[in-house]
């Protein structure tokens, strides 16, 4: 046989798929595939992400029963000045950044810190969390009748720094939940319509499920308060849900996707994204809704109204 003839005849081969590895690449693209649409997961499909959601939820049996039983239920915090106030929320804190970063486990002993789902998801928190409390807390001041009067004496725009960090692994908690719920039931349904629909639906319902759990369990602390309990219950909590009712389908798509990996920056990103528009909503809060108390009205931004009522003395 000539050369033509030999390399027409290893061309036809590879052609038929005579090619051992040309053959063998086909089911790994269709495994891939597969592993992003193969119907509902609790988890993510993303390992890192997986790791992080794991690494939340084995933290909240923590966190919770240490603030629950030991704090909380003991009533040890009655005796408390901002010392103690600010050591023991801290202490609940800081491990939710120490351990992803010095102490990975699973697919993230592979990454570096800043690529680690867990310390992403927590940098995506924080400035949601600073917004929320050093603005968003005002309308709760000025709408929705509550208060602080917590015995402590140093503030930060008149919340006490405890409530900042209390906030950073409540609302990690909040948000871990509800990215495993929406993922189950949700997330990867084929039909576009029918996924958005579900995702609209579930957001609303976890969202007011958080707002008034959250309201409703810390009823026996005596330093939180709300002039109306009862409207805080019915009408307030819609108030807080905006929080989540935005928030929510921001953070469960991050990272979802197998292999996606997007930068510690574009996760702060998007929670200022986030943050910016519940900021707007709860604006339009004020000016179309207002005050819950009838006898109450708020004609400035609830965060200069010091301002205005001292200037008018």
């Amino acid at each position: 046989m000539s050369a033509s003839g030999q390399t027409r005849k290893r061309k036809s081969d590879i052609g038929a798929g005579n090619d051992a590895p040309v053959a063998a690449a086909s089911p790994k693209k269709s495994e891939r595939k597969v592993d992003v649409e193969d119907g509902p997961r609790w988890l993510s499909a993303n390992p890192s992400k997986r790791v992080g959601e794991i690494f939340y939820l084995c933290y909240m049996v923590f966190w919770v029963t240490a603030f629950g039983a030991g704090i909380v239920w003991t009533g040890a915090y009655h005796h408390w000045n901002d010392w103690g106030y600010n050591t023991a929320t801290l202490a609940l804190m800081i491990p939710t950044f120490i351990i992803p970063i010095f102490f990975p486990f699973g697919a993230d002993k592979a990454l570096p810190w800043y690529s680690r789902y867990a310390v992403k998801a927590n940098f995506w928190i924080i400035p949601f969390n600073f917004v929320g409390n050093w603005f968003w807390t005002h309308y709760f001041f000025a709408l929705l009748g509550a208060a602080y009067t917590f015995p402590v004496k140093y503030l930060w725009n008149e919340v006490p720094p405890m409530c900042y960090f209390l906030t950073q692994i409540y609302f990690q908690t909040y948000f871990t939940l509800a990215s495993v719920v929406i993922r189950r039931f949700a997330l990867h349904h084929k039909n576009r319509f029918v996924r958005w629909i579900l995702i609209a639906v579930i957001t609303l319902v976890l969202s007011w499920t958080a707002s008034f759990m959250e309201t409703f369990t810390i009823e026996s602390v005596p330093y939180y308060s709300f002039v109306d309990r009862s409207k805080m219950y019915l009408v307030g909590t819609w108030f807080y849900a905006l929080y989540f009712i935005v928030g929510f389908p921001f953070y469960v798509q991050l990272d979802e996707k197998p292999g996606e990996n997007t930068s510690l920056g574009y996760f702060v990103l998007q929670s200022l994204a986030a943050a910016q528009l519940v900021f707007i909503l709860c604006d339009f809060w004020r000016v179309i809704v207002g005050n819950i108390l009838a006898d109450m009205k708020t004609n400035t931004l609830p965060w200069l109204m010091k301002y205005f009522t001292s200037g008018s003395q």
